[in-house]
């Protein structure tokens, strides 16, 4: 039978299990991994773990897209802001799902990139942004929804 300490361990534990299993050292988009092939109108995991250390905190990110003009793509210039001001979901982890869909007039199929904008803040610095992006692959999907502006 567990005690109420190891029933409060055991919970714990599996919170953190449950969480985005960033630690520092390791940053950068955990998910989608690069190259992979996302469907319009699907969602998508996003797992982005912040470069953030003991002396700086990770504040919140914005997640963008952009197509790849260049071959590698290149990092990030402009785009479309697909979320902004997402919360971290631990010290220095991000986790949502993202759905992207087809935009009138416009094409968003082929080499496109996911990038992530990490605002942070701490020792001697304030309000830094660092990019991290991620080539990826459109396909369309079979939901003709668009988004119209």
């Amino acid at each position: 039978m567990l005690s109420i300490r190891s029933l409060c361990a055991t919970l714990f534990l599996a919170a953190l299990a449950a969480a985005t299993q960033c630690e520092v050292g390791r940053s950068g988009i955990y998910s989608p991994a690069s190259n992979a092939t996302l469907t319009l109108g699907q969602p998508f995991n996003l797992t982005f773990c912040s470069g953030a250390y003991f002396k700086t905190h990770t504040i919140d990110i914005d997640v963008v897209v952009y197509p790849c003009t260049t071959s590698p793509c290149g990092s990030f210039t402009g785009g479309e802001e697909a979320v902004h001001a997402l919360a971290p979901e631990d010290s220095y982890g991000y986790h949502t799902n993202v759905t992207l869909y087809a935009i009138d007039g416009s094409q968003r199929t082929g080499q496109w990139a996911i990038g992530v904008l990490d605002h942070t803040s701490g020792y001697y610095t304030a309000g830094d942004v660092y990019e991290y992006f991620v080539p990826v692959r459109f396909v369309p999907g079979s939901d003709s929804k668009k988004r119209g502006y």
